[in-house]
């Protein structure tokens, strides 16, 4: 990102290329985009910003409307991360109308998951069930690709539990078993019995929620996975508190 930027900045986007200005514009816009979401990555994101803000003005001189989607989609991701949901939700809701308006049925998938994901994250659970349970119900694992589908659903999983749903949740859980590929890879398969745990502690069923718990959290540290295993270790240390075992939560706390 950072060679295209140096390389195509000092252009003159009217000058008389072999593509038209729009499309010079086009890739100036791309690699500003590309830089700020490096940058997001990384943390930067005072840079990152500054960055995409500048994509969106070259963007939106073009003719291209999924050039002006893809930066819209990373500026959602961007204000996201600054946790500036309802800036991200609009932008986000105007990368999938300009996906929509080019009829890309993938990006329309992957930015309505993500919309869920954003709804999720300012507490409006109802909201983000309603997306993505529309969203998993029109599509099928084969048209919207294996690992879509199964994000997807496993946040529709999370939302609904949030929302009050558990029982719904482990319904939905329980049908992601035809996708026996994806579930034979270890982490898939962690990742899904995580949910699973606490959509069960929610129903009550604490002893069986502690058990997926503690293998979830073996896997993790197995693999060296320090991030999801502290998380994992919060949810279980919350699952004692739940039950009344202070010193079994304290336990945990020393691991």
């Amino acid at each position: 990102a950072e060679v295209a930027v140096a390389i195509l900045e000092p252009l003159d986007p009217a000058a008389p290329f072999a593509v038209s200005p729009s499309r010079a514009l086009e890739a100036l816009a791309h690699a500003w985009a590309l830089r700020g979401n490096a940058l997001r990555v990384q943390g930067e994101l005072a840079r990152a910003e500054k960055d995409l803000e500048h994509a969106s003005e070259l963007a939106e001189q073009t003719e291209n409307i999924v050039a002006r989607a893809r930066v819209a989609r990373l500026l959602a991701h961007l204000l996201r991360d600054q946790r500036r949901f309802e800036e991200a939700r609009v932008s986000c809701e105007e990368a999938r109308q300009l996906y929509t308006d080019a009829d890309d049925q993938r990006m329309i998938t992957r930015t309505r998951l993500f919309l869920g994901v954003i709804l999720g994250e300012t507490g409006d659970h109802e909201g983000a069930v309603a997306v993505l349970e529309e969203l998993v119900e029109s599509a099928s694992p084969e048209g919207m690709g294996e690992k879509n589908y199964l994000a997807a659903a496993q946040s529709l999983c999370h939302e609904l539990i949030e929302a009050g749903q558990p029982d719904q949740a482990l319904l939905r859980l329980q049908e992601l078993e035809c996708l026996e590929a994806l579930l034979g890879e270890p982490l898939v398969r962690c990742r899904i019995n995580w949910v699973r745990a606490l959509a069960l502690a929610e129903t009550g069923e604490e002893q069986r929620a502690e058990v997926v718990l503690r293998h979830v959290l073996k896997t993790f540290l197995t693999h060296e996975m320090a991030y999801d295993a502290a998380l994992v270790g919060l949810d279980l240390a919350a699952a004692y508190l739940h039950a009344g075992e202070l010193g079994r939560a304290r336990e945990l706390a020393q691991e």
